[in-house]
């Protein structure tokens, strides 16, 4: 699949977010990478490059705080080589692109990985 097309998925993805998700997402940066940096890997113990679909970079709602000094605008990075690894159709793409999105919006949310799978993201 072509990056601009990979691109356009992910764009529909957010389109079509729930309004309550998508209003909720003013000041956090949606992004996709070919691969996840080694930075990027060692912060989430995984250790395998295309084992990381997506990943939520930030402070979460529920531990932010008004006494907090101002941060860096949360950020979500999916990662278009290991959804492309992943998925062996493009609706298969859509599909993960969009679970992965919803995952991520999650970990801004607060909600662990735990919490995410019993969700069914």
């Amino acid at each position: 699949m072509s990056e601009e097309e990979f691109d356009r998925i992910v764009e529909e993805a957010i389109d079509n977010l729930p309004d309550e998700f998508r209003d909720a997402l003013e000041e956090i940066e949606i992004v996709v990478d070919e691969e996840p940096s080694r930075d990027q890997l060692a912060k989430t113990r995984t250790g395998r490059r295309y084992s990381l679909l997506g990943l939520y970079e930030g402070v979460p709602l529920e531990k932010r705080s008004v006494f907090q000094a101002t941060h860096l605008p949360d950020r979500i990075t999916l990662f278009r080589r290991s959804i492309e690894e992943f998925c062996r159709t493009r609706e298969d793409m859509v599909d993960q692109i969009q679970r992965t999105l919803l995952h991520e919006i999650g970990h801004y949310f607060g909600l662990n990985d735990k919490r995410l799978r019993e969700l069914g993201y």
